[in-house]
Formats: C-alpha cells, sequence, structure tokens
C-alpha cells in the first residue's frame, strides 16, 4: 500500500510537469504568431527551435514515465478489485470500471493544477521583468 501511494504521488507530480511544459510550448507559439496579447495565459517567454526541442523530449519522457507509472497503479488496482469482487466475467468487467475511477481523478486534478502552476510561471515572469 505504500508503495502504491508513492507511485501515485510521483505519477501525479510528473503528469504536472509534462502539462505545464505543454502549456508553456503553447503559450510560447501563441506569443511568435499573435504578439503579447494575453499575459495570464501564455506568459512571456519565447522560447526558440532548441528550446522547444528540448522540452519537448522532456515533455515526452515525463509523459512517458506518468503513462507507465499510471498503468502499473491501474494493474494493482484491478487484480484488488478482482480479489474482492470476483474472478468471474462480470466481477473482472467491474474491477475495471471501478479502477478507472481513481484514474480518471488523478489525471483531472493534475491538469487543474498544471493550470495553476502555469499561471503561477506567468506571473512569476512578469515580475521579473518588471524588476
Amino acid at each position: 500500500m505504500v508503495l502504491a501511494t508513492f507511485l501515485i504521488i510521483f505519477a501525479f507530480f510528473s503528469f504536472v510537469r509534462a502539462f505545464t511544459i505543454s502549456k508553456q510550448i503553447k503559450g510560447s507559439e501563441i506569443i511568435k504568431f499573435d504578439g503579447f496579447h494575453d499575459y495570464n495565459s501564455h506568459g512571456v517567454t519565447v522560447y526558440g527551435l532548441d528550446s522547444m526541442h528540448s522540452l519537448g523530449k522532456e515533455k515526452n519522457t515525463v509523459m512517458f514515465i506518468a503513462c507507465f507509472i499510471i498503468l502499473i497503479e491501474f494493474t494493482m488496482n484491478v487484480s484488488y478489485f478482482i480479489t474482492e469482487i470476483g474472478g468471474d466475467i462480470q466481477g473482472m468487467f467491474l474491477s475495471f470500471v471501478t479502477a478507472l475511477v481513481p484514474t480518471a481523478l488523478l489525471i483531472a486534478e493534475t491538469h487543474l493544477l498544471s493550470s495553476t502552476m502555469c499561471k503561477i510561471n506567468n506571473y512569476n515572469e512578469l515580475l521579473s521583468m518588471l524588476d
């Protein structure tokens, strides 16, 4: 149980980092094509080609790690629910559906936190430019 908890925490922060990087890349693309329209949504940093490539690589690596951890956690949940609910076809289907709930909640929470982290980064960038 302790291992599962640590896996969930690690996956949580991995997903947050991947989603935040994705939003930073999208914000930089908006700045390049649209100009400085809304500082709150896309920030002020314009990334070059090398930075975009390294950020994309980091995003893919972190997303792969997080998805692999979620796969491990999902199979642990399914096997636990199969032992509790039953091993017949109906029990396996119900175990599969039941194991989807914590996984969906984890992904939804990380998406919300990544939006908050992206806005915090945008405000920090604005404050550093004003100083």
